[in-house]
């Protein structure tokens, strides 16, 4: 709507909400508007330029179909009354083929003392002023008991062998007793909390597959425990 005295143009439905101050021939003196042609294309506004690139087509802002998640990791599913087992992909690949990762927590029941890196110690005055300060010199080596039940949480894939596991808790700890001293077990409880089955991951075998075999209707029954090697094995 456009006003016939001042030339003000707004909106039809913004009428009711205009006051305008000019007056034009009529003799109560309110403003009269009248209805005006809304612009076309090919004459726009004055001030605005028409657009020379062309809309995109709607198709563009349609939304488009949820993707499908990949599964070339596969997918661990707990079945009523049996173990969790690894379902294959959506290619059929084997089981034993399908590399996955998580987290498994592994309790650390070792009896004799081990050796702990407390770090390098700042040098002191006289070994200042005497000779050069040797970091390796310094370095503090305490040796003590660890408490029991200790747990420590390694985040593995399904290719982190039993020796690699067991080399990253000893380096989380800064423990520098030899790899060799100590060896990882499967362990499983029954329910009054007594241990029934105790069986040795070999240096090559994969505890986050081994893992798979557990119940998962009783899986607080079972736990990895990282213990000394009582065989004596020195390679």
């Amino acid at each position: 709507m456009r006003c016939q005295t001042c030339q003000y143009t707004c909106h039809q439905h913004c009428v009711p909400a205009v006051n305008l101050n000019c007056k034009s021939i009529q003799d109560d003196g309110a403003a009269v508007v009248s209805p005006v042609a809304p612009p076309s294309a090919a004459s726009p506004l004055p001030g605005h330029h028409a657009r020379q690139d062309s809309a995109p087509p709607p198709s563009a802002f349609q939304p488009r179909g949820r993707l499908e998640p990949s599964r070339s990791l596969g997918q661990i599913t707990a079945r009523p009354g049996s173990a969790a087992r690894l379902l294959p992909g959506e290619g059929g690949a084997d089981t034993e083929n399908e590399a996955f990762q998580g987290f498994v927590k592994v309790t650390m029941n070792l009896i004799r003392p081990i050796t702990m890196e407390l770090g390098a110690r700042p040098p002191s005055i006289y070994e200042l002023l005497t000779r050069e300060h040797i970091v390796e010199e310094n370095t503090q080596h305490v040796a003590f008991y660890m408490p029991r039940d200790t747990h420590k949480s390694l985040h593995i894939t399904s290719d982190t062998t039993t020796k690699e596991v067991v080399t990253s808790l000893l380096k989380k700890f800064h423990i520098l007793d030899h790899p060799r001293k100590f060896a990882m077990y499967d362990q499983e409880f029954n329910d009054k909390n007594k241990l029934v089955r105790l069986r040795r991951l070999n240096d090559k075998d994969f505890p986050l597959r081994a893992i798979l075999d557990w119940d998962p209707e009783r899986i607080r029954n079972y736990r990895l425990v990282l213990q000394e090697n009582e065989t004596g094995e020195i390679v």
